[in-house]
């Protein structure tokens, strides 16, 4: 047999080197006959090629000719224009040229070379003109720098020389690029050529092999162009030849080895078993059964295949194949079995156990088909399996809860910084897949902290970074903010194996942060900044010491549009106002709303002459606009306190306090205006005062620090009442000297303390009165002068109704004043602390009327018991007959309404007596009664009782 296997492999490596060397030859000889014809029929087409492009050419050029005109202003422009048509239209023609008569150069196409070659000869190119060609022209070949050229030269009219003529220049090496450059490849050699002159080359001609060699004309010029294909690489025959050498010896060494293969078969079997005996698991050899068909016997089996029976049960491993899967509930590994030994493809696979017959619960099973059998290797691999089943289920558990926190994901950074892990949450935050997310996440990425590579660094050194913040870019488009807290996980020795972390989207929350801070920094109604964020922003522009402009803001005839026609139309007002100053803000101007209808405007690094300009501008916008709401249309106006910061050593409420001050004389100069705080000396030191004030008067109120004054309100038309006198209120400075009423109650008015000195008047005249019942008994009613905020307050209303409850004072002696202007511009609040106070029996006189200049309409809705006559309309009525005029309509109107008439400021007996005939109930004034100490009458009442006049007095505002 060992001669077989190499007698058999030689014979037909012989027979096979024969046969190739024969067909190597015949396939030598078809490849020279293909090459020569290869090479024809290139040589062939290139040479039409180059003909037809010559002709095209050559004929684009007598067409030229042709169309010369015969009279022409400018011929050279006529030339230049068609002639550079042709050389973009015609690629190859490098340069058109015009001749005159003596074929001296008058123009040339090419711009760059024209300067050079105007005036030139053309013989200086290298053209000497001889026999003309078969088309009537002359050719030459030149070269320029290095590059070589074909000149055809033609006469523009051959009958007429002196026309001149005209000649084209073909670029040679950029047409045989094209045309010929195609041909450059390694199993083609060529050449071409014009007389002696080298045009193009390509590979080396041999001169052994055959070439092909064509004659052509181009331009003229005879070429000749020779042409020849190369072999290259290795020669067909000897790649026949070596094919079958391999062949013969690839058949020989498959016969050697399966020859060999048989002989080792026995020995490899012999050597199965022995492996099979040693090894740890179970393994069995099963031969096709000799009775049972398609079946197979067990042929050998270790001792372990017995030891994976129970006892009783290894009897079973006698039976076939087939009947032993049958035995073991097995049924579906049968058809495994004859896939494995049909498809020649083993198995490898763990397996569940379902038989009383074995001891495993799992078997790790391997088949692999041996020779004509089968060969299955069993091992018991319970343990483990319970062990990867447990471990799965604790996996389980825990990815559940990774996904299950919403709005959290779950990740781990490998050494390299990529994420290897990510759990499926951030699907639901950001929109991408983990496998999205974990290859692109860095291009998501839209912001990231500064600090990003101190994180970084922290993280080599295995310190757990500060959570921090990167904003993404999510899958529909939206940016989410994510908050990472991370930590570094060390081996042994300290060094950074991973990152794992949790990532939290906290996008809501931020905006939720944003919006709560908006809010706290805003005002809901305009929009504006609020007074705190105001406050915030202008002690910062203090603390730099920046020149800047403050402008404090108040609106005028405010209060008469949102009593008027209520809360609705006063806030939109508020709005429009807030939109027109706002208009023209630059990047760096802070506009604030800081109280109702009062706002604060700061115009950093600008001087007050620029300031001024703004203002005059604002002030044009706001007299433009008019408010409209329902059917009735507003004016609006504001007066303006300006105050220039340039680093005074103030604080905000000194500023604002500046400011506000300014804001109020502008409001007394006539409003609608601004008006300058001056900052020097003198203008600071009157802030200081005025603040000292507002601390006196706070100080009065807290300590009691007031006094109480009356002064009478005298009957005129009939004598007789009780006691009818008005309240006055006074004020002493440290020094004891008297501060006018005239100068702490506006100041009282802008610093927000009214309502506290209305509050102290009334508790104490309640107070003084339930501790002198005898005066009391006397008193027909005294008269307690309110402002127009007191009139708006809720709080004091109710607190004057819970006096009176409780009080033996009764509310028809008490009478309220309240200003005509108070009452017009808190038309609705005043009304209905009226009705309210009426109920119980407070009566009101509307004091100071005739000064706002108001319709008497008002005068009819207000359910007012008596009308005060303004003091400017009586104090000179005796000798202006417009004042008279005056208070007899208001007293003739107030009477006609039900109202009981005062008149104020009575100088004099003749303005009294004037009064008494117009019918005037009371009168009051110095020529009548002189203000006094309020507590010294209520001591002489309780210790001797006596009927006293009708008494009055001046306005609490005033006195």
């Amino acid at each position: 047999m060992s001669g077989r296997i190499y007698s058999v492999p030689l014979l037909l490596l012989l027979l096979l080197s024969a046969f190739s060397v024969a067909l190597a030859s015949y396939t030598r000889l078809i490849e020279q006959r293909a090459n020569h014809g290869k090479a024809t029929v290139i040589a062939s087409q290139i040479s039409n090629n180059l003909e037809v492009f010559s002709a095209d050419r050559l004929r684009a050029v007598d067409d030229l000719l042709q169309n010369w005109p015969v009279h022409h202003a400018n011929p050279v422009d006529w030339f230049n224009v068609r002639a550079t048509t042709l050389s973009k239209m015609l690629p190859g023609l490098h340069d058109m040229l015009l001749l005159d008569a003596a074929q001296q150069i008058r123009w040339s196409i090419v711009a760059s070379e024209r300067g050079k070659l105007t005036g030139a000869v053309l013989s200086s190119l290298g053209f000497h003109q001889t026999e003309p060609a078969a088309g009537g022209f002359y050719t030459a070949f030149y070269q320029q720098q290095g590059q070589p050229f074909t000149l055809v030269v033609k006469a523009i009219d051959p009958k007429q020389p002196a026309k001149g003529f005209v000649a084209a220049s073909f670029d040679i090496e950029q047409i045989l690029t094209v045309l010929v450059g195609a041909l450059a490849s390694d199993d083609l050699s060529f050449y071409l050529q014009d007389g002696r002159h080298a045009l193009f080359r390509h590979g080396e001609i041999d001169p052994n092999a055959p070439a092909v060699s064509q004659h052509l004309s181009f331009a003229g010029r005879d070429w000749q162009f020779v042409i020849q294909a190369q072999q290259h690489g290795l020669n067909s025959a000897l790649l026949v030849l070596l094919a079958g050498l391999l062949s013969a010896l690839l058949v020989s060494a498959m016969l050697f080895r399966k020859l060999y293969r048989e002989q080792q078969l026995q020995l490899q079997q012999q050597m199965f078993l022995a492996a099979a005996d040693a090894s740890p698991d179970a393994i069995a050899l099963y031969v096709p059964h000799p009775r049972r068909s398609g079946d197979f016997e067990l042929q050998h089996a270790n001792l372990q295949v017995a030891a994976l029976f129970k006892p009783g049960y290894q009897q079973l491993q006698q039976l076939s194949l087939q009947q032993l899967c049958h035995a073991l509930c097995a049924a579906s590994f049968w058809p495994l079995c004859l896939r494995v030994y049909q498809q020649h493809k083993s198995f490898d696979g763990i397996v569940a156990v379902d038989s009383a017959a074995l001891t495993p619960a799992w078997l790790q099973v391997q088949i692999v088909k041996a020779g004509a059998g089968l060969v299955i290797s069993l091992r018991d691999v319970s343990d483990s399996k319970m062990y990867e089943q447990q471990l799965k289920a604790n996996e389980e558990k825990y990815r559940r809860l990774v996904e299950g926190i919403d709005g959290h994901f779950i990740y781990r950074l490998n050494q390299a910084g990529a994420v290897d892990f990510i759990s499926h949450s951030v699907q639901q935050i950001l929109g991408y897949s983990p496998a999205e997310f974990a290859a692109n996440h860095l291009t998501y990425v839209l912001r990231e902290p500064a600090q990003m590579a101190q994180i970084r660094a922290q993280y080599q050194q295995g310190i757990a970074p500060q959570p921090y913040q990167i904003e993404y870019k999510a899958k529909d488009g939206s940016k989410r903010q994510i908050e990472f807290r991370e930590r570094p996980v060390l081996d042994e020795q300290g060094k950074v194996l991973a990152i794992e972390g949790i990532g939290r989207d906290v996008t809501s929350e931020l905006l939720l942060q944003q919006k709560i801070r908006y809010q706290a920094d805003h005002d809901q109604l305009t929009g504006l900044l609020n007074r705190y964020a105001f406050d915030q922003q202008l002690q910062q522009l203090l603390t730099s010491g920046q020149q800047a402009i403050l402008c404090y803001i108040d609106m005028d005839q405010f209060k008469l549009v949102n009593d008027s026609c209520g809360h609705l139309a006063g806030d939109e007002l508020l709005r429009h106002v807030a939109s027109i100053l706002a208009t023209d803000l630059t990047g760096n101007d802070v506009l604030a709303r800081i109280g109702g209808d009062e706002f604060c405007l700061i115009y950093p690094a600008t001087t007050l002459a620029q300031a001024t300009v703004k203002l005059q501008q604002l002030f044009g916008r706001i007299s433009a606009f008019r408010f409209r709401w329902e059917q009735k249309i507003f004016t609006v106006a504001a007066s303006i306190g300006v105050l220039e910061l340039c680093g005074q050593q103030l604080n905000t409420v000194e500023v604002l306090k500046a400011a506000d001050s300014a804001c109020y004389f502008a409001k007394t100069a006539g409003r609608n205006r601004y008006h300058i705080v001056n900052t020097g000396a003198a203008e600071l030191n009157h802030r200081q005062n005025e603040l000292d004030l507002v601390s006196l008067i706070q100080q009065a109120i807290d300590q009691h620090q007031f006094e109480l004054y009356y002064q009478r309100i005298v009957p005129l038309q009939a004598q007789g009442g009780g006691a009818h006198y008005e309240m006055l209120l006074r004020l002493k400075d440290p020094q004891g000297k008297a501060v006018s009423p005239a100068v702490f109650i506006p100041l009282a008015e802008r610093f927000g303390l009214m309502q506290h000195i209305d509050r102290w008047v009334f508790n104490q005249v309640l107070d003084c009165l339930e501790a002198h019942s005898a005066h009391l008994m006397q008193l027909d009613k005294v008269a307690i002068n309110l402002s127009g905020l007191s009139l708006g307050d809720e709080q004091f209303l109710s607190h004057i109704l819970q006096r009176f409850a409780t009080s033996p004072v009764p509310a028809a002696k008490i009478c309220f004043e309240i200003t005509e202007t108070a009452a017009v511009t808190n038309m609705a609040s005043a009304s209905r602390f009226i009705q309210a106070l009426k109920q119980i029996g407070v009566r009101f006189a509307l004091d100071d009327f005739g000064a706002g200049m108001s319709s008497f309409s008002y005068l009819k809705n207000m359910a007012v018991d008596f009308v005060k006559i303004d003091g400017s309309f009586v104090r000179n009525m005796a000798r202006d007959a417009t004042d008279y005029a005056m208070v007899k309509a208001i007293a003739e109107i107030a009477v006609s309404l039900g109202k009981t008439t005062i008149a104020e400021f009575v100088a004099d007996a003749e303005v009294s007596a004037l009064l008494t005939g117009l019918g005037v109930a009371y009168g009051q004034g110095y020529a009548l009664h002189q203000p006094e100490p309020w507590l010294p009458l209520l001591e002489q009442a309780s210790a001797a009782p006596a009927r006293l006049p009708a008494l009055g007095g001046n306005t609490v505002a005033l006195g």
